[in-house]
């Protein structure tokens, strides 16, 4: 019989939340390796045979429960952590691996995202004394320190960008596995018809169309890219859906309201997965400000990589300034809104038949088979 896995995870399809995608990709390879894998989740829909909805007042007796009734042979905990979301709702859920006992079974811990107090300090060092970037800086100390506290009861740590097992402790580098993203959207042709009739569609058969992929919160930086299209005549495909479920959303929303860029700003709503890649060979180029540059844990920016489509993205390092054949990319620092409308000025429309850093899920699965055993 094939190995028992438990991942538990906050969010799940059809949540809508890069981590929760992630998490749906690995347990549909894993059950096609042999796998027997079950979901705990807090946000998503339960079918109460192999996804189990985790009741968010006592989490902690309830995953006991589900752990006592599953018997998994690993434990995995999928992490993604944020400064916002700790200010809003603690760090009840990241802790609980802490709480968990092992009892002969492994324990994994992936962490999508982890406290990195440095991004603050870049951002003071640049001058943005935002309160975000002021107050980032103890939180994601004190996150980190708590976080280390667990790493002990842990059997592996994958993480999925190098910079987090440089702010790890050495004694639990020794257990660190670095597992590259693959896109969540599988690469596919797409032909002209397809492009022809998804423009019509959403109104885009004039002007130019320059694109946004993902979902949206601060880090994303999408205020800049609010700026570029009111300083040029490019239009705005925003591929993806602006809910408008708390403060930063809204605002964007009244801003584009406001503004009067109702007319040039097109947002798609949630498309299924097949579409994606129609969406993005429809745009010249897209668009990803991140407020702290770029990861490689960034999916969408994969997933645009994959499709060939030219990148205006940002970097916190000059040495990556400038544009990247191989990617087809143009890096320019955080906020430098003068140095995207100069890269989409002159690369707009160019696309590459590589697919950078086009990671395979079953790669993925290999990897993290060898650390379930």
């Amino acid at each position: 019989m094939g190995t028992t896995v438990l991942h538990i995870t906050e969010n799940y399809p059809p949540f809508h939340c890069g981590v929760g995608d992630y998490v749906s990709k690995l347990i549909t390879y894993e059950r096609k390796s042999g796998i027997r894998s079950y979901v705990g989740m807090i946000n998503g829909q339960a079918d109460n045979t192999t996804v189990f909805a985790v009741d968010t007042k006592a989490k902690r007796k309830y995953l006991k429960d589900l752990i006592k009734k599953i018997n998994p042979d690993v434990l995995h905990f999928h992490i993604a952590y944020s400064p916002h979301k700790i200010i809003k709702n603690g760090l009840s859920y990241d802790l609980l691996p802490y709480y968990s006992k092992s009892n002969n079974r492994k324990i994994i811990l992936t962490y999508h995202q982890y406290p990195n107090w440095t991004i603050g300090l870049k951002a003071l060092k640049r001058k943005d004394i935002s309160l975000v970037n002021i107050i980032r800086i103890p939180i994601d100390w004190c996150a980190g320190l708590l976080y280390k506290a667990f790493h002990k009861k842990i059997h592996s740590v994958v993480v999925v960008d190098d910079t987090y097992s440089k702010l790890m402790s050495r004694r639990v580098r020794e257990k660190i596995e670095k597992i590259d993203i693959p896109s969540n959207i599988n690469k596919r042709e797409v032909s002209n018809k397809e492009i022809e009739n998804f423009k019509s569609k959403f109104k885009m058969n004039s002007g130019k169309w320059i694109g946004f992929f993902g979902f949206l919160f601060k880090e994303k930086g999408f205020e800049d890219l609010i700026e570029v299209v009111k300083k040029t005549n490019y239009n705005l495909l925003y591929v993806g859906e602006i809910v408008p479920d708390n403060v930063y959303r809204k605002r964007i929303l009244e801003r584009i309201e406001n503004e009067n860029l109702k007319e040039r700003i097109t947002v798609t709503g949630y498309l299924e997965e097949e579409e994606v890649p129609v969406a993005i060979r429809s745009c010249g180029a897209f668009v990803l400000p991140f407020i702290s540059g770029y990861s490689t844990k960034n999916g969408s920016l994969k997933a645009i990589m994959n499709e060939g489509t030219f990148i205006v993205t940002t970097t916190l390092e000059n040495n990556e300034k400038g544009y990247d054949s191989n990617r087809n990319s143009y890096f320019v620092a955080p906020s430098d809104i003068s140095g995207m409308i100069d890269a989409l000025n002159e690369y707009y429309g160019r696309s590459s038949s590589n697919s950078y850093g086009a990671e395979q899920w079953e790669d993925v699965i290999e990897i993290y088979g060898r650390l379930y055993k």
